[in-house]
């Protein structure tokens, strides 16, 4: 009997499980705001094609390389309508209740907020770090993945939490799905998370990163050690792929791509990151 409890556990841990995080709350305004811990390590970014013909691992995502992070702490959701509001006193969504008065929708000020540009989502993280004594800030591109991945625990998915994206996401069903295929924003949450506890890395919305975009960054090096991105550039990267616009291979989590800073889009938000103490 001895003999099958250690490979149960493990397989238990392996099944979609959620591991037990350090994590660190904070109240702003009567909305909370948890932040979970990343324990640094080292992995395998990007992707490597399977064939010649092999469409859903693009240029801009290859070739696959070490990459290593330090231990940070990142959001478990992505922020929200409310949260926004709360800090800014600013609704810039798209996709808010106020918008549609069709019941069906079904749209919440708790799903993400949208339509702020890379420079709104740098200026709310210095607003907060200001109302908070505490130093938020965007995501490395690298941290994003790692965190995606599920950090120490190396989930080999397709997608952040799992290769069924039904399960882990919101997207772009095409023009003729059902109606609760419909694409717009939901609210966080809702969907299976990824073994470190994070929401919604897969779907609902984009979400910017710190980084400058370059299609042939990942080039550059062998390997690299807390990477930051190109020094400078005309887009900034953002990762995932929204309910709106996205389609499966543009939800993997290897896939990249960038956005001009300024411009302020309905499929793009942003989660929160912040270094370790």
């Amino acid at each position: 009997m001895k003999k099958l409890i250690l490979p149960l556990f493990f397989a238990l841990l392996t099944h979609n499980c959620v591991a037990q995080q350090d994590s660190v709350v904070v109240e702003v305004k009567g909305v909370r705001i948890v932040m979970i811990k990343v324990e640094g390590g080292t992995y395998q970014r990007g992707c490597n094609p399977k064939s010649e013909s092999d469409t859903s691992c693009r240029k801009a995502n290859r070739p696959q390389h070490t990459v290593s992070v330090n231990t940070f702490y990142i959001a478990k959701y992505e922020v929200t309508q409310r949260l926004y509001y709360e800090v800014t006193g600013k609704q810039p969504s798209w996709f808010k209740p106020t918008h549609f008065s069709d019941a069906a929708f079904d749209i919440s000020f708790d799903g993400p907020v949208e339509r702020v540009s890379w420079y709104d989502a740098v200026a709310f993280t210095d607003t907060l770090s200001k109302l908070t004594g505490r130093k938020f800030r965007l995501p490395t591109e690298a941290e994003w993945e790692y965190a995606a991945r599920g950090g120490i625990y190396k989930e080999n998915y397709r997608y952040a939490g799992g290769n069924e994206l039904d399960n882990v996401a919101w997207y772009h069903h095409g023009r003729n799905a059902r109606p609760e295929y419909y694409i717009w924003p939901r609210e966080v949450g809702l969907k299976q998370p990824n073994a470190l506890g994070l929401y919604d890395m897969t779907g609902n919305v984009g979400e910017w990163c710190s980084d400058w975009f370059d299609s042939k960054y990942y080039q550059t090096q062998a390997h690299f050690k807390n990477p930051k991105g190109p020094k400078d550039g005309e887009k900034k990267v953002y990762r995932d792929a929204s309910s709106v616009y996205g389609l499966p291979w543009m939800m993997e989590v290897t896939a990249r791509k960038g956005e001009r800073p300024e411009n302020g889009v309905n499929h793009i938000g942003f989660r929160l990151a912040m270094d370790a103490q």
